[in-house]
């Protein structure tokens, strides 16, 4: 599975890269839970298309939106590291 951060591709990789970013979030989709219970890696792009690494995938596990946790939103790695920081740009984002 190759794929690329949404509309800030590059600097979200480089969050990745320095390890500064270690988890993920999304949209709940049957669909997209159906694909990433079946994928143990994927290749991370850059804005070029470019691959840039390789994850590994952990088990995920789903959450409303009110029930993020400052713990999940320290992994994301944006920002000043807080849920409302997390909390305002994925609502944006969503």
């Amino acid at each position: 599975m190759t794929w690329s951060f949404g509309a800030t591709p590059d600097n979200l990789l480089d969050l990745v890269l320095t390890k500064k970013k270690t988890a993920c979030s999304s949209l709940y989709s049957d669909e997209y839970c159906n694909i990433l219970r079946n994928v143990d890696f994927s290749v991370i792009l850059d804005s070029k298309d470019e691959a840039k690494c390789i994850v590994k995938h952990k088990p995920f596990i789903i959450n409303k939106f009110k029930d993020i946790s400052i713990e999940f939103a320290k992994k994301e790695g944006e920002g000043d590291l807080s849920l409302e920081f997390w909390r305002k740009t994925h609502n944006n984002f969503f």
